[in-house]
């Protein structure tokens, strides 16, 4: 069996656009973060195992 774990880093997902009501301060926070993730700086779930985020189904 191959699991396959692609996010933001390698295509596989990207975020929505921003609503006209999203304050150009938070904009730049979540794309500062987004790009975080991208290059590995920042950890969404730091520390969890694969197999703890598999059985993650609420997102």
């Amino acid at each position: 069996m191959q699991d396959w774990w692609y996010g933001l880093a390698e295509g596989g997902a990207k975020l929505a656009p921003f609503s006209d009501l999203v304050h150009d301060d938070v904009r730049t926070i979540v794309k500062e973060k987004e790009q975080a993730i991208i290059e590995g700086k920042f950890k969404v779930f730091p520390g969890m195992t694969d197999e703890e985020l598999r059985e993650i189904y609420y997102f």
